[in-house]
């Protein structure tokens, strides 16, 4: 094949790679046979220095190494924009010579990939004494051109492949953010509808002028169901305040213990009080906290266990200090977590489990809360059916008063 006809084809296999390394590649190769050479360099411009990227010589050059502009014959073409040839690399002071004792070469040429606005330089190294010729540096500088254009390629190749996958990503979570409001607002109606049918149903037994116990149950049953439906409602409502960052903290020094018995006392009615074993420690644990905030907090907890495990299976509640925090724990013996659930727990509509009921807002609620007031709170599972642990960490308060 003619030399003419084998740089064709390189330039040819080059208009087709989308790939860096395949670039560097193809020129080194190329370069090093059409010109005879005994190495060749493909360099890069990385800011205010040249990288030597890819080599292919009889012998180790400088691959992987990167020198200021200022200090190599690279940088001088890159920054003149032209190509040189240097018959004796140690008869021409813009060669670093300390950096090519160690190497084979004795005559070099060089020239910038992309003249107008230099992106690299490559290098061809003779051995010995050696006279480049014109057809030579022409080969070397057409494969540069060649070299321009792949490059040039392959970086709008890599722009179009990142735009797709943005495009990708933004197309699934905004499915995902659909679905997310489709589940949610299919299960806020169950439990809308549930607690206001039962208060339909009391109403209706009320009406009907029943018996004084059979009244008493109604009135019971109604008032429980509204509970339940203003605290839907309540939720709701601090979910969008915590989205447009509208939640307000009133600090006061309070007890840590105070609140988790108010929390236990609301949370569950006197037939099933005794179901969660609380640890609370003999003195005061105090805090810098908006008391009923905290108290929202913790009964969101217990009513994530007590829902999410069941009624016959304790939930343990434990208040400690450590290295200046509060640290309370909510567990339970329920459903538990698998590994890829537990960091999207406290997302605004997560669920752990589609099969129970819930509308992914209480941990939304709590994680907002407890980070207004400088904590955390963490969640934990060994896997599912091994039950779940959130703990809460809040910083102490350095007096009661």
């Amino acid at each position: 094949m003619s030399h003419a006809n084998e740089l064709v084809q390189v330039v040819s296999q080059l208009a087709s790679v989308r790939e860096l390394s395949a670039v560097t590649q193809i020129i080194r190769t190329a370069a090093r046979r059409l010109t005879s050479a005994d190495g060749v360099t493909f360099v890069l411009r990385d800011g205010a220095h040249c990288f030597y990227a890819d080599e292919d010589a009889i012998a180790p050059l400088w691959k992987g190494r990167r020198f200021p502009l200022h200090d190599c014959v690279s940088g001088w073409v890159m920054r003149r924009r032209q190509p040189t040839v240097i018959p004796d690399i140690y008869d021409d002071p813009r060669v670093p010579q300390e950096a090519y004792r160690s190497t084979f070469v004795r005559s070099m040429a060089m020239v910038p990939v992309n003249q107008d606005e230099p992106v690299g330089a490559i290098g061809a190294y003779w051995a010995t004494l050696y006279t480049v010729s014109p057809t030579e540096l022409h080969t070397l500088t057409t494969l540069a051109e060649s070299a321009s254009l792949a490059l040039a390629n392959v970086k709008l190749y890599e722009e179009l492949r990142t735009a797709l996958a943005r495009e990708r990503a933004a197309r699934q979570v905004a499915e995902e953010e659909a679905a997310a409001r489709e589940r949610f607002l299919a299960v806020v109606s169950h439990e809308l509808r549930q607690p206001l049918q039962a208060a339909l149903g009391a109403l209706e037994l009320m009406s009907r002028r029943a018996s004084r116990e059979k009244g008493i149950h109604a009135r019971e049953l109604l008032e429980r169901q509204i509970h339940q439906m203003a605290r839907v409602v309540d939720d709701l409502l601090d979910s969008s305040k915590i989205v447009r960052g509208e939640v307000e903290i009133r600090r006061e020094v309070v007890d840590v213990r105070q609140l988790v018995r108010d929390a236990i006392e609301v949370s569950f009615t006197p037939a099933n009080d005794g179901r969660v074993n609380s640890t609370l420690p003999e003195t005061p644990v105090w805090v810098s906290a908006d008391g009923s905030r905290l108290r929202q907090v913790f009964q969101n907890l217990l009513s994530n266990a007590e829902k999410f495990s069941p009624s016959d299976t304790p939930i343990a509640l434990t208040v400690g200090g450590e290295q200046g925090y509060a640290v309370i724990a909510v567990k339970d013996q329920g459903i538990g977590m698998d590994a890829a659930s537990v960091p999207r727990m406290f997302e605004l509509f997560a669920r752990a489990d589609d099969r129970v009921a819930g509308y992914g807002i209480g941990l939304a609620v709590v994680r907002r809360l407890v980070e207004l007031h400088g904590g955390t709170v963490h969640a934990h599972s060994q896997g599912l059916g091994t039950g779940s642990e959130f703990v809460v960490r809040l910083p102490l308060a350095t007096t009661s008063g």
